[in-house]
């Protein structure tokens, strides 16, 4: 997790076909609305696209995540990634963003908020009928 020291358009811009998003930012981008109350920015990046993005001044130095990425306390935006080992599936937007697929979506959204059935019914009603599910 790391500060955003630019804002969120300038940063989804530079990491726009290298991240793969996932959880509010996912569903901001594909369905036009998010469901934390946070402005993050939540996905999949490489170790090398991590260290361009502070290279680059987009993020400052990374750091522990806490325990929610709700905060409970106001703070920054922050870009809050995973770093797997394997790459990560992901569906392209026309926009040139990606984001991962509806099951990784689902499983992301049940693995960091717990079952959320509303969350999951709401998404499934608005997400597009053109990405594959």
């Amino acid at each position: 997790m790391a500060p955003l020291l630019n804002d969120e358009e300038k940063v989804l811009e530079a990491l726009r076909g290298r991240a793969v998003w996932t959880l509010d930012t996912a569903a901001r981008l594909v369905t036009g609305r998010g469901f934390l109350t946070s402005p993050d920015l939540i996905g999949y990046l490489t170790k090398e696209d991590l260290e361009l993005a502070v290279r680059q001044g987009l993020i400052d130095a990374p750091r522990t995540a806490g325990l929610t990425v709700d905060p409970l306390y106001r703070r920054p935006p922050m870009l809050i990634v995973h770093v797997p080992d394997e790459p990560i599936p992901s569906v392209g937007l026309p926009s040139g963003d990606r984001v991962v697929p509806w099951d990784f979506l689902a499983r992301d959204v049940m693995g960091t908020l717990g079952w959320r059935p509303d969350l999951l019914t709401r998404l499934e009603a608005t997400y597009p009928a053109a990405l594959p599910k």
